[in-house]
């Protein structure tokens, strides 16, 4: 049995790691070795999206090419625009909230699965059946569901040493990806 408690707030880097790996989350539970990209760089192009759609309103507008062809650069320019007011608006509150969150979180591994007990919170028994795979990122460590309803478990990458030894003693048939 291993214990692993946390009680700490992260860092910028880890936040923003932990906001990607959430917007990926389908993808990951899906195939958890999928590669994954920090989704904030995802930002300004859909911003420059968004701008060139607006411009090419514009132009269908001052070229006078029919109501048709403006009506559609209007609508184009809008609904980008609501796309990436929703997915920035999303984002940063998926990061403020991990960056501002401090909870003393006890994870506990033992043959049966993984308890995850966040002080003050409800209790999370998982057993190793519902869990797909255990990937290493660069900063935490996440235990991934077999079903996209699942339940995510993020440690930092710091106890993967512990993980390791854990896999390694007990006779558990996890995946492990980059561990």
């Amino acid at each position: 049995m291993v214990q692993i408690e946390t009680a700490r707030k992260m860092t910028k880097e880890e936040a923003r790691e932990v906001t990607s790996v959430i917007m990926n989350s389908r993808q990951l539970t899906q195939t958890p070795d999928k590669k994954i990209k920090d989704i904030f760089k995802f930002i300004p192009c859909a911003g420059a999206f968004t701008f060139i759609a607006f411009l090419s309103f514009l132009i269908f507008l001052i070229l006078d090419s029919g109501d048709l062809m403006a009506c559609f650069g209007l609508g184009i320019s809008v609904l980008a625009i609501f796309i990436e007011i929703f997915f920035t608006r999303t984002c940063l509150k998926y990061y403020h909230t991990m960056l501002n969150r401090e909870a003393t979180v006890t994870i506990t591994l033992d043959e049966n699965g993984v308890l995850y007990d966040e002080h003050g919170a409800e209790k999370i028994q998982l057993s190793w059946s519902r869990i797909s795979a255990i990937r290493l990122f660069k900063y935490s460590v996440y235990m991934f569901p077999k079903e996209i309803t699942g339940i995510m478990v993020c440690m930092p990458a710091s106890e993967a040493d512990k993980i390791r030894e854990f896999l390694a003693e007990t006779p558990v048939q996890v995946r492990t990806i980059d561990l």
